[in-house]
């Protein structure tokens, strides 16, 4: 695919710098979204923090799974039991609860929302994971998760006005 190796090393050089700028900026985002969190003041209902927790702990399961391993097993031979295993994943569910709850305040605050292309893009993207066609995929999907596809890009607009609007700190 290139001719010369000068061709080569400059493709090599430009991936590479591409790859280094986008994860500046994902480094970037995620330090605003933790400010904004840090600066947010948000009653979490207890439920939520549940329903995270078994959601964190089937995906969990289903990680296990595909390793050939089920959860019970996998208590047994870490000596854990399920209520030790749950606390472990409290923290984590704590802030992804709240970082949910105020991206969500944000996009109502703001009116953010998501275009159809951007929905497309993102239903294109998970089509061609499956090798069907957008048109395809879109078929089989249900309401739900056009809604799905829908509220991540929504969430991914939010983000994106979070990091445009934050003044970044010397």
């Amino acid at each position: 695919e290139f001719d010369t190796l000068d061709e080569y090393k400059a493709d090599i050089r430009a991936k590479l710098e591409a790859q280094a700028a986008e994860r500046d900026n994902n480094n970037f985002t995620n330090a605003v979204i933790e400010k904004v969190l840090e600066n947010a003041s948000v009653e979490i209902p207890e439920a939520m923090i549940e329903r995270q927790i078994d959601s964190m702990m089937r995906d969990f399961e289903y990680r296990l799974m595909g390793n050939g391993l089920k959860l019970d097993d996998f208590l047994k031979y870490t000596g854990s039991d399920m209520q030790a295993f749950r606390e472990n994943y409290r923290g984590q569910a704590i802030k992804s609860v709240k970082a949910h709850l105020v991206l969500e305040a944000i996009e109502k605050a703001e009116n953010i929302e998501a275009t159809e292309e951007q929905i497309d893009k993102q239903l294109a993207t998970f089509a061609a994971q499956t090798g069907k066609t957008v048109e395809e995929f879109k078929a089989s999907l249900s309401e739900s998760d056009i809604e799905y596809f829908k509220a991540d890009a929504i969430r991914d607009n939010c983000v994106k006005f979070l990091a445009d609007n934050a003044k970044a700190e010397a």
